[in-house]
């Protein structure tokens, strides 16, 4: 009876974790090179980066190694404010996200609740991937959620 009971209270709702994964390290050079392999669609702006900051989380089920698990991938790239608007200017415009993903430890470089609701969002232009770019007002910042979820 007591194996049963065991076996039971394993299989209910299990809290979900978020571990860091990876963090971009490394001259800007690596940084771009590394960011052009996960997002191919900033090519045409990689040469006017000045900036580029990345996280890797996985989010999976707590302490079981079993069930789902999946990534989330958080970007911040810094540009002249000409070049990301000439480079934003085809993308497609994503108004009134229900829902904005933040990194699970927070990072300096990662904008707070006030300064997400003041983003510019626009469709992902990935395929296969959930998630956002926003741009900031002054349009020098560009900051890109992917997800697996």
């Amino acid at each position: 009876m007591a194996i049963i009971a065991l076996a039971i209270s394993g299989c209910g709702p299990q809290p979900e974790t978020t571990n860091l994964r990876y963090e971009m390290s490394g001259p800007l050079n690596d940084r771009v090179a590394k960011t052009l392999k996960l997002l191919p669609d900033i090519a045409s702006i990689a040469h006017e980066l000045t900036r580029i900051e990345m996280i890797e989380e996985s989010v999976g089920i707590a302490g079981t190694g079993l069930g789902p698990t999946d990534l989330a991938w958080f970007y911040r790239m810094d540009a002249p404010a000409e070049a990301i608007s000439t480079w934003s200017a085809g993308l497609t415009p994503s108004p009134g996200l229900s829902h904005v993903a933040s990194p699970s430890n927070a990072r300096d470089w990662w904008p707070d609740e006030a300064a997400i609701d003041g983003l510019d969002f626009f469709a992902l232009p990935t395929t296969g991937a959930d998630g956002w770019i926003g741009i900031s007002p002054d349009r020098n910042v560009i900051f890109v959620h992917r997800s697996t979820r």
